[in-house]
């Protein structure tokens, strides 16, 4: 692949502020759309900053043909959804816990 990695990133909190300095440094990525399950306007300012956009669910995100990865930042309790979802419609996935931890706690 040439080019930036295009990503998608569901959920817009902690992790996302956390991880957002590096992510606009990167030379290998760009951020394309930002969901939050939680908060609309934080997907919003998020989207500003990475000049990105917002998107109205995670299915518009994991169903774009354009982006490449996308990302699941969002508590080990709603990951699995978005996980297997992203996995289904053959997108590279980044999640912010180890994923073997997550199924077996919240189920396979």
């Amino acid at each position: 692949m040439s080019g930036k990695l295009r990503i998608g990133i569901i959920g817009c909190g902690d992790f996302l502020r956390l991880r957002a300095a590096d992510l606009l440094s990167s030379r290998q990525v760009e951020v394309k759309l930002l969901y939050s399950p939680v908060n609309s306007a934080n997907a919003e300012r998020y989207a500003e900053i990475f000049g990105a956009k917002a998107a109205d669910s995670p299915e518009a995100i994991i169903n774009d043909p354009e982006i490449d990865v996308v990302c699941v930042f969002v508590p080990p309790f709603v990951r699995k959804e978005y996980v297997l979802a992203a996995a289904k419609a053959g997108k590279q996935i980044v999640a912010t816990n180890r994923w073997l931890q997550t199924f077996q706690t919240h189920g396979k």
